[in-house]
């Protein structure tokens, strides 16, 4: 029993260090020059591609959410 307090505990801290891994590269991603132009030019969707697919900040998001599934 003890065992099984100490795991969830060590994962609940894990899991705290992902999301604020994400908030900070969020922070970032606020207010990107880069996202705010392809918006304006090409429309949202393609500037959420490039960001998701494209953009360092995106690919760290993306690995950092794999990581919390």
């Amino acid at each position: 029993m003890m065992k099984k307090i100490m795991l969830d505990e060590a994962i609940d801290k894990e899991r705290k260090a992902l999301l604020e891994e994400i908030d900070e590269l969020l922070k970032i991603c606020d207010g990107c020059f880069v996202f705010q132009f392809f918006k304006k030019e090409k429309g949202r969707r393609f500037a959420h591609s490039f960001c998701i697919n494209h953009c360092t900040v995106g690919m760290k998001l993306k690995e950092t959410g794999r990581k919390l599934s």
